[in-house]
């Protein structure tokens, strides 16, 4: 087997071999000096379409350029380096090409649970899938013994069997699940008896379906999660009754482009949905606790509230200013259109 060195990049890409009955719908493409860009899985042609050649008609102070005058990496647009093969069964696999030193090892040994899985993390992260955790078993200290680290596209998806008589079954459900293809890619730890120490019991390197591409890895499940800064940068816009889409749209422009940390509009919509379920039917009591607070440590401020049949009816608040407008007017209407009394609440 050849292998092919890419210029900048210290890892070998091998060269892929197909079955010898296939080997006449394979052509063996080289870089050729007349050819405007040569990929491993593309070559794009000079004079792909002679209608817009015609068509289209470029002045005659137009400079020329290159692809080295764009810098473009043609390295960093390729997918996550893998080497595919066909079994004898028909079935098609991916390894992972990565430098020795990040790929996991048979007998490895790591100081605890959570170093075992930050480098199996770390190791996905480069390749381009994401992780599941697997069965674990622990001791009676909670002490985990073995640990399952699964790829996870493991497993297969439910499917669930449907009454057509029944009219709940009528109801579409969209399913979670149906990325899952059987892959068998995992890692197994195991804690050696007597001491705090890890050790690799097992590791399936290859994969069943293809990586995340370099410039969509920002896409993935991992990628995707919203961690506690940005749950609460979503919470204090609501406050300000802006929603999961402008929310979105004022993140991404403050953190110059979504594949910075590869947050969709999605993720947003589903924490605002999370906090409104956690809230649930307990919101009248969250604003009496909070009016409540507030009249605790604001001596000049007056919270009353009344309950009926167990449900807030109606509440009424004033402040200092308030009540001196009160005592200065009387009786007043106050019509605030622009909602600013809100901000008690």
């Amino acid at each position: 087997m050849d292998d092919i060195v890419s210029a900048g990049d210290d890892r070998i890409h091998d060269q892929h071999e197909y079955p010898k009955d296939y080997a006449h719908d394979y052509e063996d493409f080289r870089l050729a000096d007349h050819d405007s860009l040569h990929n491993i899985d593309f070559l794009i042609s000079e004079n792909s379409n002679l209608y817009l050649e015609n068509k289209i008609k470029f002045s005659d102070n137009e400079a020329d350029y290159s692809i080295a005058d764009d810098k473009i990496d043609l390295q960093k647009e390729q997918s996550h380096v893998t080497h595919d093969y066909v079994s004898p069964g028909g079935s098609s696999y991916w390894i992972p090409v990565v430098p020795d030193h990040i790929k996991p090892k048979i007998n490895s040994t790591y100081d605890s649970s959570t170093a075992t899985l930050s480098m199996y993390n770390n190791y996905a992260s480069l390749v381009g899938f994401d992780v599941r955790l697997g069965p674990v078993r622990t001791i009676e200290s909670d002490i985990i013994t073995q640990q399952h680290l699964l790829c996870n596209q493991e497993g297969k998806p439910r499917s669930g069997k449907v009454d057509g008589l029944d009219p709940q079954h009528n109801k579409i459900q969209r399913s979670k699940d149906s990325f899952r293809c059987k892959c068998k890619a995992k890692i197994v730890f195991i804690l050696l008896e007597g001491t705090n120490i890890y050790i690799v019991a097992d590791f399936v390197e290859q994969h069943n379906h293809e990586m995340f591409a370099k410039d969509n890895i920002f896409l993935s499940r991992t990628k995707r999660k919203l961690d506690y800064s940005q749950e609460m940068f979503i919470h204090y816009l609501s406050k300000q009754n802006i929603g999961a889409l402008r929310a979105h749209r004022l993140y991404i422009g403050l953190r110059g482009g979504s594949d910075i940390r590869g947050r969709l509009v999605s993720d947003f919509k589903n924490s605002t949905r999370n906090l409104n379920s956690y809230i649930g039917a307990r919101d009248g009591k969250f604003l009496v606790m909070k009016m409540m607070e507030r009249k605790k440590n604001i001596l000049s401020f007056s919270f009353e509230f009344k309950v009926i049949e167990k449900r807030l009816n109606s509440i009424f608040w004033a402040n200092e200013t308030a009540k001196y407008n009160y005592n200065a007017f009387g009786d007043v209407v106050s019509l605030d259109a622009t909602f600013s009394m809100n901000k008690f609440i």
